[in-house]
Order: C-alpha cells, then structure tokens, then sequence
C-alpha cells in the first residue's frame, strides 16, 4: 500500500529548506498499518526510506506523523543516488505501508486515509531577522510598561 503525488511534491527539497514532512493518515481498514516516508531520485532507481515508522491500528481515527528530513533518519533502501543529491531532485515523494525497512513495501488489503500534507520549512534568513526585530521592540515595550 503506498500513496504518491508526483506533480505537487517533487522538486528541490534543500533549496526549499524543507526540514519535516507531516500528514494526518487514518487506518480504516482491518490490518495495522506501518506507515514510513520515502523519497524518490529522478530515476526512481534509488530510494531513501524512513527510519521512523507509524503504526495504524485499524479503525484507528486521525493520527498526525511528522517525519524529520535528516540523512540520520532515513536509510538508502536502494541505488545509490546520495541522500543530499536525491532531495535536491525527488522526482516522487511516497507514504508506503513498510513494516520493514527495505525497497519492496508489502502488499495488503487495506484502505488508507491520507490528509494535511505539509512541508515544515527553515525560514529564510530575512524572515528570521524581522521576526527577531519583532519580539525585541515586543520585549522593549514590555520593559518601558513596568
């Protein structure tokens, strides 16, 4: 079991400064679901899969997961594109129902809720900046109050 969109999350992910994937999934069918995040190269002939694993009771109700986008957190699975050149060019990102860590997934009947799909992203430097502006003259006002 896996769900893919390939025209929405493809792309640069480093340039974009994506740092963490979250989704909401809901499992409602009998089997439990052992939902991991894997990443794609161009040639789809390699894969990094997530080390972190989310289990899905059945009719298990919404359950949020947020998986880190580090090389520490996920395993190359198979190829042998590196981990930095595969996200700065995935060409499919995929949630697969993977009780193990491996390239192949395992096939089962089940059905699968999937919604809420963000990119936590780093701010950019200038954001950061005036945010930090912002809760200083924040702060500042809050001294001269007392």
């Amino acid at each position: 079991m896996a769900g893919y969109n390939s025209s929405q999350w493809s792309g640069n992910f480093i340039a974009a400064g994506v740092t963490m994937i979250s989704a909401d999934f809901e499992n409602l069918g009998s089997t439990q679901l052992a939902m991991r995040l894997v990443f794609f190269d161009p040639s789809l002939s390699t894969q990094w899969e997530s080390n972190a694993v989310y289990l899905l009771n059945p009719n298990s109700g919404w359950q949020h997961a947020s998986f880190a986008i580090d090389q520490a957190d996920f395993t190359q699975v198979e190829g042998s594109t590196s981990f930095s050149d595969t996200l700065s060019q995935v060409n499919r990102m995929m949630f697969r129902h993977n009780p193990n860590l491996d390239s192949g997934g395992v096939s089962i009947v089940g059905t699968l809720g999937i919604d809420n799909v963000h990119a936590g992203v780093v701010p950019e430097p200038a954001s950061l900046a005036v945010l930090s502006l912002g809760v200083l003259a924040i702060l500042r006002k809050r001294k001269q109050s007392r």
